[in-house]
């Protein structure tokens, strides 16, 4: 199975670089950046205004978006409204989201590497699959668990298990 490859070092300002000046973000940079660079966007706290960027870009209400991310909606308003950061705690969930949608971009993009389909949104595919009632998880919503450390691993677990056709 053909894989996408990234050749470019990544930084923490490659990541948020086109979140006000772009309509298209790339998500991609989120799933293939190494680890110390995820610990380092985390660490510095992600800009607050990539909540309004990201529920822009999985077509859902900041309140959804607020929720999965367990983030209470006048602690983001307000981090918003003053373009501060978010803490680390609200900045990992975040970035858990915006990683998920770079794995789902990949899968899509190998998907149609080897089957020549078109492409697709992969935010918006993201998005409508964690609203959804899932059987892996007995009948419950993949956002349901985003909350947590060990349901957002979960959850990654099962997109590998989708992309690998192992999926239960």
């Amino acid at each position: 199975m053909p894989t996408t490859t990234f050749t470019k070092e990544i930084t923490v300002n490659d990541l948020f670089a086109n979140i006000k000046r772009s309509k298209k973000r790339s998500y991609f940079l989120f799933a293939v950046a190494d680890a110390h660079v995820q610990i380092n966007t985390v660490r510095r706290g992600i800009p607050a205004q990539f909540l309004s960027a990201l529920s822009a870009d999985m077509h859902v209400s900041k309140e959804q978006l607020f929720g999965w991310t367990n983030i209470p909606r006048a602690t983001a308003n307000r981090k918003i409204a003053a373009d501060s950061s978010l803490s680390v705690e609200e900045s990992e969930r975040t970035f858990s989201v915006a990683k998920m949608i770079g794995k789902v971009a990949t899968m899509a993009s190998d998907a149609a590497d080897i089957n020549g389909a078109a492409p697709f949104n992969a935010a918006i595919w993201t998005a409508q699959w964690l609203q959804e009632p899932n059987n892996a998880l007995g009948g419950v919503a993949p956002g349901e668990y985003l909350d947590t450390a060990e349901g957002r691993a979960l959850i990654a677990q099962l997109l590998s298990q989708m992309q690998s056709g192992a999926y239960a």
